[in-house]
């Protein structure tokens, strides 16, 4: 059997994520979300940014993280896992399209 553990780099992503999104999106804010009630604003967006979550694909020397695709998928996942509908696949995605890298 085949085991697997997060890297050091992977485990504090996870962390951060998971951590954060608890903070800023208790289950009051997914429902308010999923009801139209509320939105994923700018200051939300900037939030993402600030933390390194649009540009984890994109190279060092564009303002991106240089990450893996796999160190990608774990804030992704954490995202998903968190129910919060937010474009970090898509930002991602793109800028690994715009420097050029294959995902």
């Amino acid at each position: 059997m085949v085991t697997y553990a997060d890297s050091e780099t992977q485990k504090l992503l996870r962390d951060t994520a998971r951590s954060y999104l608890k903070d800023k999106f208790p289950v009051d804010r997914l429902y308010a979300l999923e009801d139209g009630d509320a939105e994923i604003g700018g200051s939300d967006l900037k939030e993402f940014a600030g933390l390194g979550w649009l540009g984890l694909l994109a190279p060092e020397s564009a303002g991106g993280g240089a990450l893996s695709l796999l160190e990608a998928a774990v804030v992704a996942e954490e995202v998903g896992y968190a129910g919060v509908p937010a474009p970090i696949t898509v930002s991602n995605v793109a800028a690994a399209l715009m420097s050029g890298q294959q995902t």
